[in-house]
């Protein structure tokens, strides 16, 4: 299971009628009762389902290459350049977030001086808008286009930050951005912006690779962006811990003693 089935977020979307969504429900239903195991890409998927046995649930997030990161080196830049890629719309708009960086460029001229946003994807027309109500924060904000993923991983490089933003709906809990794990592989200091309680919330913290605030948490925003600028400027690095585990190659093993305990319980 990647995403929940019959309390999908955007299912309303589909115009479905209750006995369409009564049918999903029996299907699910009867999957989850059938099958001799439930994989899904997070921890608290069962939340988001019908009713099963517990004991067939296998969490196997997804990942990153270990390959990808292999020979990578951190670009040194004077400037303190907060990243995110990809979709970024209305929904997504982190407020608070643009806020918290007015204030601070207020208040601290150097952090005024060395911040830059970089944003690349999509991203809507009302997000920069957002952004540039802040007469402050107008001139520090760049907006690219499309990046292919091995841009991508470069620009993590060059970057002093990285932003998350996990979906602000019903199902942000079991809602784990697949970025997430090359965000951690690329050892920058990750800021989130979510439900404080989901999935994606527990790894950041339990990895130590950054943190993680509400999207109305303004105060614990400024907080946690003075503290990174403080460590950006002594040169201190981030040191995640039980990164490895998220690799794919350890997920694949995994994965692999799932498919052994199938094996031998059907004796194929």
């Amino acid at each position: 299971i990647r995403d929940p089935w019959s309390k999908l977020d955007f299912l309303d979307t589909f115009l479905l009628n209750d006995k369409s969504i009564k049918k999903q429900q029996n299907y699910e239903q009867d999957v989850l009762n059938k099958c001799d195991r439930v994989t899904a890409t997070s921890y608290s998927m069962p939340e988001m389902l019908m009713p099963f046995e517990q004991d067939k649930f296998r969490p196997i997030p997804n990942g990153y290459d270990k390959e990808d990161f292999i020979g990578k080196i951190e670009e040194e830049t004077t400037n303190f350049t907060i990243f995110h890629a990809g979709l970024l719309n209305d929904l997504r708009d982190p407020k608070h977030f643009w806020q918290a960086l007015a204030d601070i460029c207020t208040e601290d001229p150097v952090f005024e001086e060395k911040l830059k946003i970089r944003l690349v994807g999509v991203v809507d027309p009302v997000v920069k808008s957002s952004v540039e109500k802040h007469p402050i924060l107008k001139d520090k904000l760049e907006i690219g286009a499309y990046m292919s993923h091995k841009e991508v991983l470069e620009a993590y490089h060059q970057s002093a930050l990285l932003l998350l933003l996990v979906n602000n709906s019903q199902n942000a809990r079991v809602n784990i951005p697949g970025k997430l794990f090359e965000l951690m592989a690329s050892k920058k200091p990750i800021i989130g912006l979510g439900e404080p309680s989901c999935d994606a919330a527990s790894i950041v913290r339990k990895t130590e690779s950054g943190s993680f605030c509400a999207y109305n948490d303004e105060a614990g925003i400024k907080s946690a962006l003075k503290q990174y600028f403080q460590a950006f400027l002594q040169g201190e690095k981030v040191t995640s811990k039980e990164i490895e585990k998220y690799s794919r190659s350890s997920l694949s093993q995994e994965l692999a003693v799932v498919l052994d305990e199938l094996s031998t319980q059907h004796k194929v």
